[in-house]
């Protein structure tokens, strides 16, 4: 999870703030298939 922490952490201070905001977007995305994985799991 660390590795999510720091691309979310990058993406923050992405000068570029479409390709941050997307980049967080899918973070978030692949942290909620996560939850979900493992409470349907």
């Amino acid at each position: 999870m660390f590795a999510a922490k720091l691309l979310y952490v990058m993406s923050e201070l992405w000068p570029d703030r479409k390709f941050g905001m997307e980049v967080r977007a899918s973070i978030l995305r692949g942290a909620d298939e996560c939850v979900l994985n493992i409470t349907v799991g």
